[in-house]
């Protein structure tokens, strides 16, 4: 079994009460079982983050690595082809 520590924390009263009306409820049993979920979620949010940005620099890596397109367009082109567009969906 693992070590088990107490420490103590600040919450506003909103976030006191919500823990509280979830424990009332019967959604958990204590409090501590409810800031232990939010805690495993939370580390489970950093972990997809992270790994979600790491497949971004991969993916930026990987158009670095592409080289430069053949036709490069001027901002000005695409703005323009984009005004066009809308144009024609407007008037379809």
């Amino acid at each position: 079994m693992s070590k088990i520590e107490t420490v103590s924390v600040e919450l506003s009263p909103e976030l006191i009460e919500t823990i509280r009306e979830a424990v009332t409820r019967g959604d958990y049993e204590s409090s501590d079982d409810v800031v232990q979920e939010a805690l495993r979620d939370w580390l489970e949010r950093r972990e997809l983050r992270a790994a979600a940005i790491e497949k971004l620099g991969a993916a930026w890596d990987e158009g670095v690595a592409s080289g430069i397109a053949p036709r490069r367009r001027s901002a000005e082109e695409i703005v323009a082809d984009g005004r066009r567009a809308l144009a024609a969906r407007k008037s379809a």
